[in-house]
């Protein structure tokens, strides 16, 4: 007789596959059946109950299932799945090739970018037709109006009645509204749908069919019944779910360690600060705030990667590689920071160490409190331990946006999210002018105290190295050791991602002329020639592209013999 155990054995061999018919001989024989349907690959005409029950068995089992119909049969099936998708119904063989065609599956890489692109370029110029048909309605409608308008206003009038031009207007565009309904809706009938959505829907697809035939596309049971349903027709809709998914997963994570870090780091330094009475300037705060704003911002937003990785991400923070990094990183940082504000108390003077150690400095003279019951504030005083602590502080919560977002193979890595990159090193290059008082303006502006000598700011910028680089190596091997299949998949894909160095050679040399530039500046104690003489050289050797109005005045030129004679 049949026995279900044998199910795994053939599964080590073979890809399995079971009709909807087989599958209930076999459970009828043996019900442990139930037990092995996550061992098969494919199910093939299966009924709405047999597919319900797969299902349910598969969650029984521990898996999280996606179901993807197009039907009144998949409304069980998809009620039953956890993620349930529904297709519009209505295209027939949009998942299938054409005669004479290939399938997606037996395209090289370049035939699928070329498919791609003609496909693009398809609902390109039906949409441009489209909306040059819009277009179109409307000028006859206003035309249509203008005609419309006087022979309302001469029938109301002969009717005596008042308000005349604001009810023939009012009436006027009622009926031009009415118009452009009906108008539009005669172009969804034709594109296949009964609404925009699944015209739309129709028009993504290439619903015109070269066979002339024109799917009708409608709204069916299974997108009621679904949580998800897709504008296009193809089963690849599942994976965009999956992707999205993972993405939005993996930025929750990424945002629950960002947030941890910095508000043990944020409360340690205001702890320190407050204890030694010392607070922050309002100034920094709003500097630090503003650009710490738009990284986060940038963080946030992040882009799922166009190919679905076979590796599954972290899903919990109180996974290993997430909080034994969390809590290296914050020894780490609070380490540095505490070593930091050490080597601040030693350099500063006698007097300031005493009001630091809490001792009540000489009373002064107060302004006399306000009529209006205003309270007495007094003026931020800038010290040494603020600069110090600001800096620190500043660099950590930069090194902890860019340790910890998470990247490939789930996002786009840190390097294509170009708004957080920029925020971020802004905020890195802002702190490096504030150490090495680049601008003195700046550093007034800030509040910011003059470092004691040359060897106390190196030992900051040290602490500072240490903090940032140490916190990354650390969060690196906490991976490594915990999920080393998901770090070489996620240094694997940025490898793959990375366009050919012949394109990237004009960054890197932009990155090595401003980085010579700033250092010159530097050298040069801070001379202006400098900063004009490079934005000479820039424009010389990185001129702006032109754009395609330009290159037709320049080609109109030369093909002319010479220059444009200007407009008079």
């Amino acid at each position: 007789g049949f026995d279900a155990v044998g199910i795994k054995k053939l599964a080590k061999e073979y890809d399995l596959c079971v009709t909807g018919p087989s599958l209930q001989a076999a459970v009828d024989a043996d019900e442990r059946t139930w037990l092995s349907v996550g061992e098969i690959r494919i199910f093939a005409r299966m009924s709405p109950d047999d597919k319900e029950g797969v299902l349910r068995a598969l969650k029984q089992q521990g898996a999280h299932t996606l179901m993807c119909g197009d039907g009144a049969n998949d409304v069980g099936a998809l009620k039953q799945a956890h993620v349930g998708l529904a297709l519009l119904s209505g295209f027939g063989g949009a998942n299938t090739a054409k005669a004479g065609e290939k399938a997606t599956a037996e395209m090289t890489m370049t035939e699928k970018k070329e498919h791609i692109m003609a496909e693009a370029k398809k609902m390109a110029d039906k949409q441009k037709a489209m909306n040059e048909e819009v277009k179109k309605d409307k000028a006859e409608l206003q035309e249509w109006q203008k005609r419309r308008l006087p022979e309302i206003i001469a029938e109301m009038e002969r009717r005596g009645e008042s308000w005349v031009q604001f009810k023939a207007l009012k009436q006027t565009v009622s009926e031009m509204n009415a118009e452009m309904r009906r108008r539009q809706q005669e172009r969804q009938a034709k594109m296949g749908g009964n609404n925009a959505f699944t015209a739309h829907a129709a028009l993504l697809a290439g619903g015109d069919g070269e066979d002339g035939q024109v799917p009708m596309v409608k709204l069916g049971d299974a997108s009621v019944a679904a949580p998800f349903t897709s504008k296009l027709p193809s089963i690849r809709s599942c994976m965009d779910i999956v992707r999205q998914g993972r993405c939005t997963l993996v930025s929750t994570i990424q945002m629950q360690q960002v947030l941890a870090l910095n508000c043990l780091i944020s409360a340690y330094s205001l702890a320190a600060l407050y204890l030694d009475g010392v607070r922050m300037g309002e100034n920094q705060l709003i500097a630090t705030g503003l650009l710490l704003t738009t990284a986060s911002l940038a963080f946030s937003y992040a882009r799922p990667v166009e190919k679905l990785s076979p590796i599954r991400p972290i899903t919990t923070i109180f996974h290993p590689a997430i909080w034994v990094s969390i809590v290296g990183q914050l020894g780490m940082h609070l380490g540095c920071m505490m070593y930091a504000i050490y080597i601040t108390r030693q350099v500063v003077s006698d007097e300031e160490n005493a009001i630091l150690d809490g001792a009540i400095p000489e009373p002064i003279e107060l302004p006399p409190p306000s009529t209006d019951g205003e309270p007495i504030t007094i003026p931020f005083k800038p010290s040494l331990l603020n600069t110090v602590v600001f800096l620190i502080e500043t660099a950590q919560q930069v090194s902890v946006m860019a340790v910890n977002y998470k990247g490939r193979p789930f996002m786009l890595a840190s390097t294509e999210n170009r708004p957080m990159g920029y925020s971020l090193l802004a905020v890195c290059v802002g702190v490096f002018v504030c150490a090495f008082e680049v601008i003195p303006q700046f550093n007034e502006l800030l509040k910011l105290v003059p470092m004691p000598s040359d060897d106390f700011r190196y030992r900051i910028l040290m602490c500072l190295f240490a903090s940032v680089f140490g916190s990354h190596l650390w969060d690196r091997l906490c991976v490594a050791i915990f999920a080393p299949r998901l770090l070489w998949a996620g240094y694997k894909d940025a490898w793959d991602a990375m366009p050919p160095w012949k394109e990237q050679l004009p960054f890197i040399a932009k990155t090595v002329f401003v980085v010579t530039i700033g250092a010159l500046y530097y050298l040069s104690d801070q001379s202006l020639l400098v900063l004009f003489m490079g934005w000479g050289f820039w424009r010389k050797l990185f001129p702006s592209p032109q754009t395609e109005e330009q290159k037709a005045a320049a080609a109109a030129a030369a093909a002319g013999g010479g220059a444009p004679a200007p407009a008079a």
